[in-house]
């Protein structure tokens, strides 16, 4: 299994580390604690892919909507 940090993953979705702060904080991408950071394994990144493909998450209003209407848990 791989593992992901959150810089990792910033660049691998096109945003900023921010922005991966927020999805995981709204529940939308899990994320595992490892020191003073988090680190995300490549299957809950693909799930996140999976459930909110299409989804506009450039707010947190909109990633608690999205969150809602796809029915996630995190």
């Amino acid at each position: 299994m791989e593992f992901f940090t959150t810089q990792d993953l910033a660049d691998k979705l096109h945003c900023n580390v921010r922005q991966i702060g927020k999805l995981r904080r709204n529940g939308l991408l899990k994320g595992i604690r490892a020191g003073h950071g988090y680190v995300f394994a490549e299957s809950d990144i693909e799930t996140f892919y999976e459930r909110y493909a299409g989804c506009d998450l450039s707010s947190e209003e909109k990633m608690r909507f999205a969150k809602i209407l796809k029915g996630g848990t995190g």
